[in-house]
């Protein structure tokens, strides 16, 4: 069997197939029916011009002064994206398109790592066509494995979005070490890393000590490397200071913690050592080689058949074990693989956590380096690299393993192809996601929005029942009604963050949020409190009271974990009858899901500033 294509309409057709395996990976899991909400950025993509007010800011009195994180700046460039692709399309099809475009250039940068790799080391350049179809190979392997598998079980968010470009990002840096760049350049690179990686600090590092590894390898270990040092190292310097610069206001204020009081100055790293030891319970190096280990993988609906079947076990060490580390016996001579193995394995072993063995070791590190404490959740955080690292040896074994049989080559290409989809076939059978998260947010609740977002003034609206956060609700398609006593009287839900911040464009305070006032013991009975804080929400530029009706009573998070009583059914029947005998207060909105209320303006004030902690005391 013979490809008859020229290189140039190989990579054309490559480029064409790891689109096409995108497309399918999403419309198998997707279909076109439903918007998929599932967690809030699922939400965030059907309400954009909440997200907008909600997610990009310096200072507004949705959620308060400056930005948690950098989250800001990064949310202005994907805020952007899902604007402009709004235009084009209806909402419902945006977090498809994103989906498409994340797998696509999941496959197209790691093509595009490996190429450059092959360039810089010398690498398979004579055998280009067996290095494009291994180059493939490492791309599927990049666009399914176990971190994809939970990483993107949820909604598409701009937290999970770089992963897709990391194997560009390291592959712009190695071009820039081997051939001359203008300053222009130079800045455009620090600012795209700015943008990709200021979600999440700990990504932020993950990358940068990636970057910074191979400057070390290409510096002391490659041949050759030492012509042009200066300039070499005068684009590292450069990049790297741009960059701090950029994100000075990440680690600035870190490094000012000592600043703001004994406390804060106090933070122990070995105070996150049990939520490490809980992460790694499932992160043994048996998992990690198949590029598994995260805490809660036998929670997902698919997870059992990865232990119970002896055929996907074998086939996962194959194709994430035996597969890439072949790579030793190709080019074992290569400093490259060398240095690379040695990185892989020491970032396979942080990622383990406290797993035994080496837990001695782990937590000597995690307790004694500074903001190690970051990696708490280690699996996912550290996990990258080998998944990065593991996609390039795949791609470069396979390449040599075609060029060893010419004759043969394109069956045991496409065996290659058959072994990662078949391992995979979660992402294109359908059964990846949660089908109870596909599902569409009930027209009531754009209704409601519209109300709100109507009314004049800057009173906050004031959210019940109370929620520490986490927001579980039960939808019926066919008629807009909710699930009001068990877990089967719904066909669709949404379990993830609070709602309401994306779809008012009002500011909201949740009940939640007296809680401190109150003892455990009245907190038991919080509907009934509604009384006493009622009389004080003047103070609070409350001006309307929305009942939400659609909470479950109940809800089972997984395998093991058994059914959450919430008795969402029962606050709202609470809050009801107390809402109806409270003086001051008027329906003017009732609707499947919400009810709203207004609360009489003699009982509301001028809106009130203060710097200071408030006080709320209990006067019954």
């Amino acid at each position: 069997m013979k490809l008859e294509f020229s290189e140039k309409k190989l990579d054309f057709v490559l480029m064409l197939a790891i689109f096409f395996i995108a497309c399918l990976i999403v419309f198998s899991n997707l279909g076109i029916k439903y918007s998929f909400v599932g967690d809030d950025p699922g939400v965030s993509m059907q309400f954009l011009e909440g997200v907008n007010r909600y997610d990009c800011y310096l200072w507004n009195e949705y959620v308060g002064a400056g930005a948690p994180l950098p989250s800001g700046v990064q949310s202005l460039a994907w805020n952007t994206l899902l604007r402009v692709i709004g235009l084009f399309v209806a909402q419902k099809f945006i977090i498809r398109i994103m989906s498409i475009l994340f797998f696509s250039l999941c496959g197209m940068s790691m093509y595009y790592l490996v190429h450059m790799i092959s360039k810089t080391e010398g690498m398979m350049r004579k055998d280009t066509r067996f290095l494009k179809l291994g180059a493939f190979i490492g791309a599927l392997v990049y666009m399914m494995n176990h971190l994809i598998m939970i990483l993107l079980n949820f909604p598409l968010s701009k937290l999970q979005f770089p992963y897709c470009i990391y194997p560009f990002i390291i592959a712009l840096f190695i071009y820039a070490l081997h051939k001359p760049m203008p300053f222009y350049k130079i800045f455009i690179s620090a600012m795209l890393l700015l943008i990709l990686f200021c979600g999440n600090p700990a990504n932020m590092v993950v990358i940068f000590n990636i970057l910074l590894l191979y400057f070390i390898y290409f510096i002391f270990i490659k041949t050759g490397a030492k012509e042009q040092l200066f300039r070499k190292l005068a684009v590292f310097l450069c990049v790297t200071v741009l960059f701090l610069l950029f994100t000075a206001f990440i680690w600035l204020p870190t490094l000012l913690l000592p600043l703001y009081g004994e406390a804060l100055a106090k933070v122990d790293n070995a105070n996150f050592l049990n939520d490490v030891s809980f992460n790694s319970h499932r992160s043994s190096f048996l998992s990690l080689w198949r590029l598994d280990g995260y805490m809660c993988f036998l929670n997902f609906p698919f997870a059992g058949q990865y232990y119970s079947n002896a055929f996907l076990v074998f086939l996962g060490f194959a194709v994430y074990t035996l597969l890439p580390f072949s790579v030793l016996l190709f080019f074992r001579k290569s400093r490259f693989i060398n240095y690379f193995v040695f990185v892989y394995l020491m970032f396979l072993f942080f990622a383990k956590g406290t797993y035994p063995p080496g837990r001695v070791v782990f937590e000597w590190v995690f307790i004694h380096v500074p903001y190690f404490a970051m990696f708490k959740s280690q699996y996912i955080k550290l996990i990258v690299v080998p998944v990065i690292l593991g996609a390039v040896f795949s791609g470069f074994s396979s390449a040599k393993i075609l060029s060893e049989s010419p004759k043969s080559y394109l069956r045991f290409f496409i065996g290659l192809v058959a072994m990662i989809i078949g391992y995979n076939h979660i992402f294109v059978d359908g059964s990846w996601n949660y089908k109870s998260f596909l599902t569409e947010i009930p027209a009531d609740y754009q209704q409601t929005a519209d109300f709100i977002n109507s009314l004049g003034g800057n009173k906050r609206i004031l959210m019940c029942p109370e929620t520490s956060g986490f927001q579980i609700s039960g939808w019926k398609k066919e008629d807009e009604t909710w699930a009001r006593h068990h877990l089967n009287d719904y066909q669709q839900m949404y379990v993830g963050g609070l709602i309401h911040p994306y779809v008012f464009n009002k500011p909201c305070l949740n009940m939640w949020y007296f809680k401190k006032y109150f003892s455990s013991e009245e907190n038991a009975e919080f509907p009934y409190l509604f009384p006493s804080i009622f009389l004080r929400l003047k103070y609070y530029d409350v001006g309307y009271i929305c009942l939400e009706k659609s909470f479950l009573d109940e809800y089972n998070g997984g395998f093991g974990c058994g059914n959450m009583i919430l008795n969402g059914y029962k606050k709202y029947q609470d809050y009801k009858e107390i809402l109806k005998k409270t003086n001051g207060l008027a329906l003017v909105l009732d609707t499947p899901n919400w009810s709203v209320y207004k609360i009489s303006d003699d009982m509301t004030c001028a809106k009130i500033y203060s710097s200071y902690e408030d006080e709320l005391y209990n006067t019954k």
